[in-house]
This record gives structure tokens, C-alpha cells and sequence, in this order.
């Protein structure tokens, strides 16, 4: 905080006030990194994560957010009371979970799942891309994301219990 402090020649008080903590601050330069507004929902599950998964492609293709990546996934690894608020950074994940328990069914979804699974999935696969190869997700790379996991988030029929999963005409498991 005091290098920021220093660097932004604002006075202590001033930086305190808005941020009052080196999570709450870097948080705040993440959001402001990522360079788009928080998504709205529309009600549509797929077309929504579909947006999510654009914006989250567009975002760790931002230079500017991937220069901050490593202090921002270390500050949320932490376990202190400097810990970033994932929420912080990610407001959309709480909201779209909500939007996914209420409208699953009625879209044709698994509702046996935790509902903040789908955002988790389409960001950690996003981000494993960036941390194994080093190279954002493009555009290609978000979409067939997003087809594996909804495919996979597909309702089905209930199985017989016992009944073991096998390889359906696609090649997909079935019950």
C-alpha cells in the first residue's frame, strides 16, 4: 500500500478510504484490468455462459490482466485475513450460480450438480490454457469449452441403479 501510496501521490487517508486493503486494492486493479463491465444476465442459461465464456477468453487474452494474474491468484490462495475476495474480482460467478439454480431445469440442465460448477469449470479450463501453455484461450478454444461442459450438463433420463455409464452413439457416456 505505501509504494502505491507513494507512486499515486494521493494522501494516505485518500488511498485508505477507498481501498482499505492491499486485497481490496488489488482487487479493484483487476476488475479495472479486465477492461469490461460486469455481465448482465438475460435469463437465457446458454447464451449467458456463452457471453461468459467470450468475456472470460477476452479477458485472459488482456495483457494487462495477465501481467496481474500471478499476485491475483496469490492473493487468493492465501489463508489470512489479506486473502482476496474471489467475489471481488469475479462478481458475475455468485449471480450466474443463482441464474443456473433457478432456470436449469427449465432449460434442460442437470439440477443434481452445484450450481456454481458451470462458471468454475468454464474458467478453470480457460485458465489451465493460459497456465500450460502460456497463451490465452482464443475465440475457437472458449466455444468448444463451453459445448464440452454444456453437453456434459445435458439432463438425462434417470439410470437404473448400479447401472454403469457407457459410450453413447457420439461416443458420449449415457445411463
Amino acid at each position: 500500500m505505501s509504494a502505491v501510496i507513494e507512486r499515486s501521490g494521493a494522501s494516505r487517508a485518500s488511498v485508505y478510504l477507498r481501498w482499505p486493503n492491499f486485497p481490496a486494492l488489488l482487487a479493484s486493479a483487476a476488475r479495472r484490468a479486465m477492461g469490461r463491465e460486469v455481465l448482465a444476465l438475460t435469463g437465457d442459461v446458454a447464451s449467458d455462459y456463452g457471453r461468459a465464456a467470450e468475456q472470460t477468453q477476452a479477458v485472459l487474452a488482456h495483457a494487462e490482466f495477465r501481467s496481474l494474474l500471478p499476485a491475483i491468484l496469490s492473493g487468493m490462495l492465501r489463508h489470512s485475513d489479506d486473502r482476496i475476495d474471489f467475489a471481488e474480482v469475479i462478481p458475475e460467478r455468485a449471480a450466474m450460480a443463482r441464474q443456473y439454480a433457478a432456470l436449469a431445469a427449465r432449460s434442460g440442465l442437470r439440477t443434481d450438480i452445484r450450481p456454481e460448477l458451470l462458471s468454475d469449470m468454464i474458467m478453470g479450463a480457460m485458465l489451465c490454457k493460459v497456465l500450460a501453455t502460456g497463451e490465452a484461450p482464443d475465440a475457437t478454444d472458449a466455444s468448444q469449452i463451453l459445448e464440452v461442459i454444456l453437453k456434459g450438463l445435458a439432463a438425462r433420463a434417470p439410470s437404473a441403479p448400479g447401472q454403469a455409464p457407457v459410450a453413447g452413439p457420439e461416443g458420449g457416456l449415457e445411463r
